[in-house]
This record gives C-alpha cells, structure tokens and sequence, in this order.
C-alpha cells in the first residue's frame, strides 16, 4: 500500500442504523468521485486504513457500509474521522481543480522551501491556504496569479509570493 496518492473528501459524521452503516460527510467536489472509488481510507491515528466498501448510498446525504463493519458498536469508533480515496478516481474538472485535493503538497516560494500544505480555509474573497512554517501556522493567498506550477509527480505547488508576505504572519 506504499506511495498510494490520496485525498481527503471529508470525514465520517455519525452511525446510522445497527448493520454498521456510517453517514459521510463528503466535500461537493468529491462526491462523484466517491462513488467510484472501491475503497475508502480512513484515517486512524494518522494511518490511512484502507475498507473496501460494500455500499454506498448518495442522495441529500451519503451512505456507506464498509466491509467487516457489521455493528454500529464496530462503526461507531470512526465517527469523526477524515476520509480518502485514491487520486486516480478524481476525474472530474471541478475535483481536480480543487485545492483541497492539493493538502499535503511541499510548497516553494520561487526556489525557497515554504513548508506543507496542511489546510485550505474559505474566505469570502478567496482560498486561503494553512502551512506550518518554521514551527508555525501562517496563512497564504492561494490565487491563480501567484501560482507558477503544480507538480502531481513530485508533489509540489510553486509559487511566487509578494516580497514580505511571509514576514507578516
């Protein structure tokens, strides 16, 4: 299971019913994509576990029974955790340009090492994108002119930040 590229679509919000049927909450621009992937990773004290799902069911909300989860007493221990699926069932224009499939991505300003893409926060006037730098939290604009290239190979965003920017966190 080494070097499978995942990407967090949301999380599992509560149990449903007593077979071990889960309620997900799935990001908008991930729930085709979802639907077509055979297994779900969840993550489990930061270790991506992998379940083949059995059923999912989309509507107003998802629905999904995972195999050897049998019990809500079973499915109950992942209520609240991230989920992922596997990059290659992300076909989608919308999934694909979503920032939030970039988490985890090393970020450059030109050739400077930032730090990692841990979270992306909306604002009204833009994404604004979380990285732990130098031990902590700074928040940078993610715009399309600033951006200079994505990397899916290395797993790399450059960038071209305003001279200062880094300075002001």
């Amino acid at each position: 299971m080494d070097n499978i590229d995942l990407v967090k679509v949301g999380f599992i919000a509560k149990t449903h019913g007593y077979q071990g049927v889960m309620k997900l909450s799935v990001e908008e621009a991930f729930q085709e994509p979802i639907q077509q992937s055979q297994f779900l990773f969840v993550d489990i004290e930061t270790m991506k576990v992998p379940f083949k799902i059995d059923q999912i069911h989309a509507g107003h909300n998802f629905f999904c029974k995972l195999e050897d989860i049998d019990s809500k007493e079973a499915a109950i221990k992942f209520n609240s955790c991230s989920i992922y699926i596997e990059r290659k069932y992300i076909k989608n224009t919308e999934a694909e340009q979503s920032f939030k499939s970039y988490v985890g991505y090393l970020v450059n300003n030109k050739d400077q090492q930032i730090g990692v893409l841990n979270d992306i926060q909306e604002f009204p006037q833009q994404l604004m994108g979380v990285i732990l730098h130098k031990d902590q939290e700074i928040m940078i604009p993610l715009h399309e002119d600033l951006i200079l290239a994505i990397n899916h190979d290395t797993k790399t965003i450059s960038l071209e930040l305003p001279d200062g920017l880094l300075d002001l966190n």
